[in-house]
């Protein structure tokens, strides 16, 4: 004799359940995303994997553009300024949020394969970090 087995229903989500899912996930996915692309380009990370110069694409708009064929020297940024750099017909936003007063060659944080022209970012300090 062969039994059936039984198995519970699935429940049905209300339209409240799916607010409050959707809720979480607008507030978590941005925490998760921004660590995630937070070492992709970035070649000095810290054991967690957060890059130690900033962050790529925070989806803030940036502050200013620094075309890199007119550039031929090393570049100041304040720190927490959100840069856009050009070479050519290829760019990236950069962040620099991460920890000031270093300077950093910028092909350690550009995208693989752009070209930085030997150019390196100077990080003003924290002024969080002042006394």
């Amino acid at each position: 004799m062969t039994t059936r087995q039984q198995f519970p229903r699935a429940r049905r989500l209300t339209p409240m359940t799916m607010l409050r899912i959707a809720g979480l996930l607008a507030i978590a996915a941005p925490a998760f995303s921004h660590a995630a692309t937070a070492h992709v380009s970035c070649l000095d990370t810290f054991a967690n994997g957060v890059c130690v110069h900033g962050s790529a694409d925070t989806g803030a708009a940036p502050m200013r553009v620094i075309d890199l064929a007119a550039t031929k020297r090393d570049v100041s940024v304040q720190y927490g300024e959100t840069v856009r750099f050009v070479a050519g017909d290829r760019s990236f936003i950069w962040t620099f949020n991460g920890l000031g007063g270093r300077n950093v060659l910028l092909s350690r944080i550009a995208p693989e394969g752009f070209q930085t022209h030997g150019v390196a970012v100077e990080v003003d300090v924290d002024p969080s970090t002042q006394s």
